[in-house]
């Protein structure tokens, strides 16, 4: 049976919130809002609705140490680094291909990593809702 998939794309180059974010520390690996950085909610946020080994993060070579650092839960594997950062759409299509192989017939779900979500629940029942109806159109 196939399964639910989320996509969590979290590369960019650090500048758009300098002087906070650097090339190596882009805003998604701040933590602006808690304890946790903007990646780690995302990643707790879809851990609730989709086992870790169904989550994967595309980025970029360069920020491979910081991600493994702040992506524990996540199996190593589902860390995609893209060769050529070339923005959203190819690292979702990246992913895409990637994940047709292991299973054609999942449904994916693509996030940025970087944004304040603050009512999660909402978006959880909202995300697995969108899923289920996927599913049933396939």
């Amino acid at each position: 049976m196939s399964k639910n998939y989320c996509l969590i794309f979290a590369g960019g180059a650090g500048t758009r919130f300098w002087p906070r974010s650097r090339v190596m520390k882009p805003k998604q690996y701040l933590n602006l809002f808690g304890d946790q950085s903007l990646i780690q909610n995302t990643i707790s946020r879809f851990a609730q609705m989709i086992p870790s080994d169904g989550i994967f993060v595309v980025s970029a070579e360069g920020q491979k140490v910081i991600l493994e650092q702040q992506s524990t839960g996540i199996p190593v594997r589902n860390l995609i680094f893209e060769p050529v950062e070339k923005n959203t759409l190819p690292a979702i299509g990246l992913a895409a291909m990637i994940l047709d192989i292991e299973d054609p017939e999942g449904i994916l779900i693509v996030s940025p990593s970087d944004h304040l979500i603050g009512t999660t629940s909402a978006v959880g029942k909202k995300s697995i809702n969108l899923m289920r109806r996927m599913r049933i159109r396939m």
